[in-house]
């Protein structure tokens, strides 16, 4: 009977035993798997908008699980985001030496470093990163855009064009307005080094791109000019006025000097009378044939064409401000003061202003290639 009972306990006990041990095994939780939730933690901050405490859980993150990939990549990312984008490329380069990293993996951390290197202004390196990985991906729009963005800080307008071209094709667009201003920008290259010639080349190529591109024929036309042909120039400035006759305020003054050096001053009636004709209410070219009128001494018709502005856009500060010193110089002082009072708030603001798509910062004029950011603008005219 002991002998029975003795073998009972030794069951039971190694019963219990085996069910702790499955237990215990079942229960436990290895350091990868801790850092992974503490990683999905990181990853739910970051998604919240935290990335204090985003950065602080995968930086717990690679100090418990060194294969983490994915962690590093957030951890220098995040890196660059406060400002260090030297630490975050140390971070993303000491992945690219990993022999274990999947080719997904890998691009994903070349995409980084191709950041890192806009961020540290190693411009080349960004736009070698970028060219590589898009000859893996060569469907991605998104690479090829980052790659424009890059090209155009280096002023690369050769490659800018191939990507633009690239791109539209991607995209289905038949035309190329980016494309066209690329071609624009190295046009101006050849016209500063003075080879006017090689400049018009590069101004009609960005036509067959884009047969609107105001500044295409804005600069062909001087082109011309600057070689003394200027009956040639004038006529691609009033195909400009063709195409895009709100842009006319770029083409007018240097259209009045040509005509004028050529002793066909008369003919801008003509021309902006024409405009007008097409386009009733285009107010700028209205302005300047005030002007024209102011120079001939018609006062009369001067300030009828400025009334006429004002009621089309009443906040039109040019023409205010010009009917304002019209008045006052012909004796009108009462209508001068009314006018100046009912419009004092306005005059103290500035005419409609150009904003850089990239940056924000404004112009008055197009900024073609913004002088703050260095990006390329397409103005939709």
């Amino acid at each position: 009977m002991s002998g029975e009972y003795f073998l009972a306990l030794i069951a039971l006990s190694l019963l219990v035993v085996l069910i702790l041990v499955i237990f215990w095994t079942k229960n436990r939780t290895t350091p990868q798997e801790i850092a992974q939730q503490i990683f999905m933690e990181g990853l739910m901050a970051l998604a919240s908008g935290d990335e204090k405490l985003a950065y602080q859980k995968f930086r717990s993150v690679v100090q418990q699980d060194t294969e983490n990939v994915e962690a590093y990549l957030k951890l220098g990312d995040l890196m660059r985001k406060k400002g260090k984008p030297e630490k975050a490329l140390q971070i993303h380069r000491e992945l690219t030496i990993r022999p274990s990293l999947s080719e997904v993996k890998r691009m994903q951390v070349e995409k980084s470093l191709a950041e890192d290197y806009l961020a540290t202004g190693q411009f080349e390196k960004a736009a070698q990163t970028l060219e590589e990985l898009w000859k893996k991906d060569k469907d991605s729009i998104e690479l090829g855009e980052k790659l424009l963005s890059v090209y155009e800080k280096l002023a690369a307008w050769d490659k800018a064009v191939a990507v633009a071209e690239r791109l539209s094709r991607l995209k289905g667009e038949k035309d190329s307005a980016q494309a066209a201003l690329y071609k624009v920008m190295q046009g101006r290259v050849e016209a500063d080094r003075e080879d006017y010639h090689q400049a018009r080349l590069a101004f009609k190529e960005a036509l067959n791109y884009d047969e609107k591109c105001v500044p295409a024929y804005l600069y062909l036309g001087e082109a011309y000019v600057a070689e003394k042909r200027l009956e040639e120039g004038v006529e691609y400035w009033k195909k400009a006025l063709e195409v895009a006759p709100v842009a006319g305020y770029l083409i007018y003054p240097r259209l009045e000097k040509a005509l004028f050096d050529l002793g066909k001053f008369g003919e801008i009636f003509k021309i902006y009378l024409e405009v007008l004709e097409r386009n009733p209410q285009e107010i700028r070219t209205m302005y300047a044939l005030a002007g024209i009128y102011q120079k001939k001494g018609n006062t009369k018709l001067a300030i009828e064409t400025l009334k006429g502005i004002l009621e089309i856009k009443p906040d039109f500060y040019p023409a205010l401000g010009n009917l304002i010193v019209l008045y006052s110089q012909n004796g009108m002082t009462q209508e001068a003061r009314l006018l100046l009072e009912q419009y004092q708030a306005r005059l103290a603001c500035p005419d409609d202003k150009l904003a850089c798509q990239n940056c924000g910062q404004t112009y008055s004029t197009p900024p073609w290639r913004c002088p703050s950011c260095g990006r390329i603008n397409v103005v939709q005219w």
